[in-house]
């Protein structure tokens, strides 16, 4: 009985076939991960909008914000885009019969998984470059404007009504706002001394935006400070009294920086200095 000969392998029609999957799956990665970043990014920029709205920051600062969160999605996403791309591709090439002409033009199952293991590579790459720099870097960049915008637009982040944390020792209240801007019935708690803490009620106040930093100007009120030696509450009444937020202890302390703030050398090389 005769026997028929195997069909000669041809690399060229290959080498075509796996581009064809390659850009099949990649469209598709890139189609996913984007729509999928998109959404959680949009979630995630609404929680910032309120800095324009009702706190008055520029819309560059909003944008610039929502760009520094981006990383940190495209982390998470990236790995589904990939697994969603491939089971979509595969399934569309055996829904259409393309896989069964592949197969029948030679293509082995190496052959076929060959650019899903490019595609992967490629992924891993972008996640490697995103978990060793660019997240870091984005993570240090949205911490240092979050310090500054707490520190230099102090009345920005303000909210009548409500006690608002602007440094971890230091709370504010105001009442309410009149139509030059000034805050009326302004209280502060400031605890930047913890063995030394101090209480500042005012009549109304201006926030000034100095180069050199926030402050507060206050007129009619009182400064109250509690001696725990002797237990007993120092007061002092003001016309006019002017409170520096120049000095906020949670400052970024030069040298210290955090893990998610870290890329690979500067855990990898961090010396006795920068520690």
């Amino acid at each position: 009985m005769a026997r028929s000969n195997p069909v000669p392998y041809d690399p060229r029609p290959m080498t075509s076939l796996e581009r064809y999957i390659l850009r099949q799956c990649f469209g598709v990665m890139i189609f996913v991960t984007a729509a999928l970043s998109a959404a959680i990014w949009l979630a995630q920029s609404l929680r910032l909008i309120d800095l324009i709205v009702n706190r008055g920051l520029a819309i560059e600062v909003f944008l610039y914000l929502a760009l520094l969160i981006l990383p940190r999605f495209l982390d998470i996403v990236l790995p589904i885009g990939v697994f969603i791309a491939v089971l979509f591709t595969f399934n569309r090439l055996t829904a259409e019969s393309e896989l069964v002409v592949m197969r029948s033009a030679g293509l082995s199952h190496l052959a076929l998984a060959r650019p899903v293991l490019i595609l992967a590579g490629i992924a891993l790459l972008i996640l490697m470059s995103l978990s060793a720099y660019f997240l870091p870097a984005s993570n240090r960049a949205f911490k240092d404007l979050q310090f500054e915008i707490r520190n230099r637009f102090v009345s920005s982040l303000l909210q009548e009504g409500t006690f608002t944390t602007i440094a971890d020792k230091l709370t504010i209240y105001i009442r309410g706002r009149d139509e030059r801007g000034e805050v009326v019935g302004l209280l502060i708690n400031d605890n930047r001394e913890p063995h030394r803490p101090v209480t500042i009620l005012a009549e109304r106040g201006v926030f000034a935006d100095m180069p050199v930093g926030s402050r507060i100007v206050m007129v009619n009120g009182n400064r109250q400070q509690f001696d725990p030696e002797t237990h007993k509450v120092s007061l002092l009444t003001f016309d006019r009294y002017t409170l520096d937020l120049d000095s906020l202890h949670d400052a970024p302390v030069v040298g210290v920086s955090e893990p998610q703030k870290s890329n690979i050398g500067e855990m990898l090389f961090k010396t006795p200095q920068n520690q």
